[in-house]
């Protein structure tokens, strides 16, 4: 069972009987406004929860993201794109003037907030967050690029099919190095698996800069971990236990994690080095991979590329 209250929102996960029960004993002191219930025996098709429409329909589970703030951001622009963003061969360094800096800040926390259930436009998130402090003429042409690339796909949507309970928890992690040209920061991506339900995904700036693309990958193989522990943790409350296995398509960063200690490499933060304990303990097992087998490619790839193979591998679609 689970049990999830947000501000006067309140969600319950469990047999239909006993949300009767909760729900009638809720009643007696809230003025509560019953939704219903979906599933195999609910009494709707779909509701919606905190702005996502939650599904179920041929024994599948769906959750669409909230399309009416692609809908807000699309009108920014006329055009549509088929990438979220493109590397800036041109930079214009002048500074936003105040509407238009207000306007920067609002839609970038906007694509922020959308970012959570689209994970093909985190990667360009994370970029036009970095500006909104001071951002320039370049900083907008980027936001107006992801605006077109959300009004040409407003709606996306993750299925979660049945499937048997899963003993493992696998998440795959990758860099994008010194990406940024003016701080030259890596960027790091990770994506959560539960069997083939993809459970949360992230891209966050790397706090260290990194003087190797194999740096990166250690930096990013150590948040990836990071995160891991912490869903295993979240499962465990829930009475489900899993290992963690990651997966990555850097040999350098595998082999930093193997060993104890920096070795030659004596430019690497030590404070990363808690996970070569995991590792040797056999806490964490990992997994080398092309980079073609991984679904995490999605956060680095800007130009040409549309994301749809890698969406379709995590049972997310477009429409």
């Amino acid at each position: 069972h689970c049990f999830l209250v947000h501000g006067d929102d309140v969600v319950y996960s469990g047999p239909p009987n006993l949300f009767k029960e909760l729900s009638d004993h809720l009643s007696k002191s809230w003025a509560l406004s019953v939704k219903g219930s979906i599933g195999p025996k609910g009494t709707a098709s779909d509701l919606r929860i905190l702005g996502r429409l939650v599904s179920y329909n041929h024994n599948c589970y769906t959750l669409e993201a909230d399309p009416r703030h692609a809908e807000l951001l699309g009108r920014l622009v006329e055009k549509d794109a088929v990438t979220p963003g493109v590397k800036p061969e041109v930079f214009d360094d002048r500074l936003l003037g105040p509407s238009d800096h207000a306007l920067f800040r609002s839609s970038v926390m906007r694509a922020a907030y959308l970012s959570i259930d689209r994970p093909e436009i985190q990667f360009s998130v994370v970029q036009l967050a970095r500006a909104m402090s001071s951002p320039t003429y370049t900083d907008f042409t980027a936001l107006k690029r992801l605006c077109k690339f959300l009004k040409g796909n407003p709606r996306v949507v993750q299925h979660f099919h049945f499937q048997k309970t899963p003993t493992k928890l696998h998440i795959e992690c990758d860099s994008d190095f010194a990406g940024n040209v003016i701080t030259r920061k890596s960027t790091s991506g990770y994506m959560a698996f539960y069997g083939r339900h993809c459970l949360s995904s992230c891209v966050k700036s790397q706090s260290v800069i990194a003087l190797s693309s194999g740096e990166a990958e250690f930096y990013s193989l150590g948040g990836a971990i990071s995160r891991a522990i912490g869903l295993q943790s979240t499962l465990a409350d829930l009475g489900i236990k899993v290992t963690i296995e990651v997966w990555t398509d850097s040999s350098a960063s595998i082999g930093t994690a193997g060993r104890m200690g920096l070795g030659k490499a004596k430019h690497i933060c030590t404070a990363y080095l808690w996970l070569q304990q995991l590792v040797k303990d056999g806490v964490i097992r990992r997994v080398f991979l092309d980079r073609n087998e991984l679904v995490s490619q999605l956060f680095d790839f800007l130009v040409g590329y549309s994301g749809d193979e890698a969406l379709g591998k995590l049972e997310i679609y477009r429409y």
